[in-house]
């Protein structure tokens, strides 16, 4: 079974049962309900009725360790965890297997020559590296990596309609602390697959070999894939996302990267749904750099500062949001702009320019403004400076939406899309599909649906939902 942890001392405290460990024996009291466990044992008694369980409990840094089958156990946790507690109590508990774990390729610099890798450790995996090179080879280069050490928080994914107290301060003593690794690795050979892998050498501990391939020289058509809002709270929401994503690799399976156009999770705060994100991409997510956008779901609370820990973007629009972190009136916007600048970025892939913004959340009006006003000027002089033949805009909220309400997005950006001629705006967030014919100005400039004209406007297109939702 996949273990959960059972912070059995807190968890009483929070929900108004009584706790009382002795000689290896944990009673908790919830509503009335008694629960016997005993650490090794495989049993457990609930109001004196013996319950077996799938596997022998452990006790770990005060913290009992139970299977997710067990049945008896999860009516204790959903008992303990309901919203009437007034507190997320759970804690997501990784197994004796799980050392490191979310890798991730993706962009940082010229595709040619350049990729990136992040991924998550537990805390004392403090001296990894990645092994590489060039696939059948037989020579493996190393280069150390560089870790962030922060602080994680776990949600309750067994209830519906999951709390987002997340943020109040009395959670932090549910926190706990992991380690996220990045590694760049640059003067690739172009046109080149390379085979590699990260571990930690000290401990002679290694991940699988994964392979992936940089740009060839003189690219002129490639393909691309493209999700959104896979959006996941569980293993079961992200098997939807894992059937999109495969299907589409299948399909095409010469694809050179995946676009994901944001809503990564539905918490962006919460590490088990991450994971379970990772999980669902695994043998893609490794292959395949993985082009983000932010949504509005990784801009609330603390979200984008989880999401800039697990992802290692081009730095060229860094420094957007300085001045307004120093001078700016209003500190709604102030946790999203610190963290912008991994979440706004630009990159060139054979004759197409692609651009990224990051278009905040829909709870503020204000907030929206001021984020596409700070990334305007930034994403004009993007555009104009390319010479690459297609223009490419990547944003989560979008321009045409789905539903007749005000775009945001429309009123800052329009204008500059059409000046700096962008041929295709790719959309997430309304969880629909929808194109546009070629638009300029707020109009279309062509009767012809199926039928594209360089330089005759900007087709908009929000791509659907990879996902449950």
């Amino acid at each position: 079974g996949d273990p959960v942890s059972l912070p059995v001392r807190k968890l009483a405290e929070s929900s108004g049962g009584r706790v009382n460990w002795a000689d290896g024996c944990t009673s908790v009291t919830v509503q009335g309900n008694v629960t016997q466990l005993w650490e090794g044992q495989a049993f457990a008694h609930v109001n004196g009725e013996q319950v077996w369980l799938s596997h022998p409990i452990r006790v770990d840094d005060g913290h009992m360790m139970i299977s997710i089958e067990d049945t008896a156990v999860i009516g204790l946790h959903k008992d303990i965890t309901q919203p009437w507690s007034g507190v997320n109590l759970h804690r997501k508990f990784y197994g004796e297997g799980d050392r490191f774990f979310n890798l991730v390729t993706t962009f940082s610099g010229d595709p040619h020559s350049t990729r990136a890798f992040a991924w998550e450790a537990m805390p004392q995996y403090r001296d990894m590296v990645i092994e590489y090179g060039v696939r059948g080879s037989g020579v493996l280069w190393r280069k150390n990596a560089t870790y962030t050490e922060a602080a994680v928080s776990f949600a309750n994914n067994t209830i519906a309609g999951v709390s987002e107290r997340i943020y109040n301060a009395e959670y932090v003593s549910e926190m706990e602390n992991m380690l996220f690794y990045k590694a760049e690795l640059t003067s690739l050979l172009p046109g080149t697959t390379y085979s590699y892998r990260v571990g930690d050498p000290a401990r002679g501990e290694w991940s699988a070999f994964y392979t992936f391939t940089t740009e060839a020289e003189d690219t002129n058509a490639f393909s691309v894939i493209g999700v959104a809002d896979p959006q996941g709270r569980t293993r079961s929401e992200y098997s939807y996302y894992r059937k999109t994503l495969y299907t589409a690799y299948e399909n095409d399976p010469g694809a050179a990267f995946v676009i994901n156009m944001g809503d990564i999770t539905d918490n962006a705060n919460y590490d088990d749904w991450w994971r379970y994100y990772f999980e669902a991409g695994s043998g893609i997510h490794e292959r395949l750099p993985q082009v983000t956008v932010v949504g509005n779901h990784e801009n609330r609370g603390e979200g984008i500062k989880y999401y800039n820990l697990r992802f290692m973007n081009p730095s060229n629009a860094a420094g957007l949001g300085a001045w307004y972190v120093s001078n700016g009136d209003d500190a709604r916007v102030w946790p999203i702009i610190k963290n912008m600048d991994n979440t706004v970025y630009s990159f060139d892939y054979g004759n197409a320019h692609f651009a990224v913004l990051n278009t905040g959340t829909d709870w503020s009006p204000f907030e929206m403004r001021t984020l596409l006003e700070l990334q305007r000027d930034w994403l004009e002089s993007d555009l104009a400076a390319s010479d690459k033949a297609w223009k490419v805009l990547l944003v989560h909220i979008g321009v045409y939406l789905q539903k007749p309400r005000e775009s945001y997005v429309k009123a800052i950006l329009e204008s500059t899309i059409d000046r700096c001629g962008v041929d295709l705006v790719l959309e997430g967030h309304d969880h629909t599909y929808m194109r546009t014919y070629q638009m300029r100005a707020g109009s279309r400039t062509s009767d012809e649906r199926t039928y594209y004209k360089k330089g005759n406007g900007t087709v908009y297109a929000i791509i659907g939902s990879a996902a449950q939702k």
